[in-house]
């Protein structure tokens, strides 16, 4: 029984839209908006999946920041990018 649920599970998985599918070079694009109290934030993520040996790792540049309406200036290392690994 305890071999079938593993089969089961592996089958789940490879069916579920929520398992992570990363392949080198995809491009991922966010547009997120926020509220916080009274003020209401937005901004939008460019990132690109990358490999670098112990995983794939995310990198994003951030831009079109708007709070209440207002663009609001980002620092040159926002803009760049970040990188997450997963």
């Amino acid at each position: 029984m305890h071999s079938t649920l593993v089969v089961a599970l592996a089958l789940t998985d490879a069916a579920n839209p929520l398992v992570r599918r990363d392949h080198e070079g995809e491009k991922l694009s966010y547009f997120m908006k926020a509220v916080n109290e009274k003020s209401c934030d937005e901004i939008r993520a460019d990132g690109v999946v990358k490999n670098e040996g112990k995983g794939f790792v995310e990198e994003y540049g951030f831009s079109n920041f708007m709070s209440d309406g207002k663009a609001v200036a980002l620092s040159q290392s926002t803009l760049d990018g970040r990188a997450g690994y997963f």
